[in-house]
């Protein structure tokens, strides 16, 4: 049975989600970007936009989330709390980014399908670097990104 991190290990775990934050909305925003730029001729731009607007929305929510974390004083006893909140909030963003790609993949053809699938690929590979500390965390991220699009690849019927 694993032994649960000593106090400060944990404190110090959480610092680190929070601090390689800004990370994340870097590599999101650009796959994001491109994505968008792809499949602006083909999907509905109002899903596009839907999307811009919701990720927007939870970057904002992150970025308020951390700064209030930076400004706090950070107790070992508060540690869970916060932890709490980055995942949900990393959570969320999984899902947005899951129905995202799911959206995309039914406009793509293959290999615009590729490119989703390597979009979501390399958010995946980005959360290893910046959620390894935290294992719930990770896949609050991973697991709701990729089911939505694993999910339409093993319902979709397979042509020719």
């Amino acid at each position: 049975m694993d032994k649960p991190l000593r106090p400060e290990l944990n404190s110090k775990s959480i610092d680190l989600l929070y601090f390689q934050a800004s990370n994340a909305y870097v590599s999101s925003i650009v796959a994001g970007a491109i994505l968008a730029v792809l499949f602006w001729n083909q999907a509905p731009r109002l899903g596009i936009a839907a999307w811009a607007l919701s990720y927007g929305i939870m970057i904002g929510v992150r970025y308020v989330l951390g700064v209030r974390y930076l400004a706090a004083q950070r107790r070992q006893e508060d540690a869970q709390r916060w932890l709490y909140y980055f995942t949900a909030v990393v959570g969320i963003c999984g899902v947005i980014w899951g129905v995202y790609g799911a959206f995309l993949a039914q406009y793509a053809d293959t290999y615009e399908l590729a490119v989703v699938l390597l979009a979501l690929g390399a958010l995946i590979s980005g959360a290893v670097t910046a959620y390894s500390v935290s294992l719930p965390v990770y896949f609050a991220f991973a697991i709701p990104t990729m089911l939505p699009i694993g999910m339409w690849l093993a319902l979709s019927p397979i042509d020719g």
